[in-house]
């Protein structure tokens, strides 16, 4: 059963930096990867990549990633 799902960008800390979490908006799907796309749809400037293969080092990394999506 479909539901609506937050996606937010977490925080960050580094060098001096910091960012606090923020909520990117809202989609609607029977899973959060399916709601991510949900949410890229209807906001085509959302700058939300996937996660492909290349982007970790090894193929264990890539298995034993967090998350789909990076923005």
């Amino acid at each position: 059963m479909a539901q609506t799902f937050e996606i937010w960008m977490e925080g960050y800390r580094a060098t001096g930096e910091r960012g606090t979490a923020q909520m990117i908006g809202t989609g609607i799907g029977d899973t959060f990867d399916e709601a991510v796309k949900d949410y890229m749809k209807w906001n085509p400037k959302h700058g939300i990549e996937e996660n492909g293969r290349s982007r970790y080092v090894s193929d264990e990394v890539y298995k034993n990633r967090r998350s789909n999506w990076n923005i």
